[in-house]
């Protein structure tokens, strides 16, 4: 039974917001999810709206490429099906260590299973992406990192998902077709 962090939705209060918040501006409820977090099993958190999982959700950009890949109907995460993503994550585990060294495992630990990243890189937490309007967003709140890099990535989970980089030019096009925080990250960070 995997258990995943997740805050009371009661907690964010009036700090909730809606889209992208950078980092700074999303400093205090940062502090709130570091004060108030739990661990709780998924598989009674995944549709509980008392509740906001969260989500380590790493941008790897190259230059002027950004990574791209498609969620195939074999993937776990039925909601996503076929939706194109920008971001490379998923479920904070338990693990040792300060909230930030919880992160940054579990943002690590999801990029080594989905991804083979070629070369040096190092995710940088840029923000906090929030989406109330969508059935899985209602559930989740992301952290947003950014990761440059000159090398290559490879899908891992290619049952699951396929990808590649693709100038941000073409990938603007690809919009209509993106799962909401994709959307939301291409609208405020990468195009904004």
């Amino acid at each position: 039974m995997e258990r995943v962090m997740v805050v009371p939705t009661v907690e964010l209060g009036p700090r909730a917001f809606q889209g992208f918040l950078p980092r700074e501006e999303a400093r205090p409820i940062i502090s709130v999810v570091r004060r108030s977090y739990t661990f709780a099993e998924r598989s009674g958190v995944e549709r509980d709206p008392t509740f906001k999982q969260i989500i380590p959700y790493v941008v790897f950009v190259r230059g002027e490429e950004v990574f791209v890949m498609r969620r195939k109907a074999a993937q776990s995460e039925e909601r996503l099906h076929n939706l194109i993503s920008l971001g490379v994550g998923g479920h904070v585990n338990p693990a040792p260590g300060s909230f930030e060294d919880i992160l940054e495992r579990n943002m690590l630990r999801e990029v080594s299973e989905e991804v083979a990243v070629s070369g040096s890189w190092r995710g940088r937490l840029v923000g906090l992406i929030n989406d109330d309007a969508t059935p899985v967003g209602r559930h989740h709140l992301g952290f947003a990192y950014l990761a440059r890099l000159t090398g290559t990535i490879e899908v891992r989970e290619k049952e699951g998902m396929d990808g590649r980089f693709l100038p941000l030019s073409v990938v603007g096009e690809l919009r209509v077709s993106m799962e909401s925080w994709s959307r939301i990250l291409l609208d405020s960070l990468l195009l904004g």
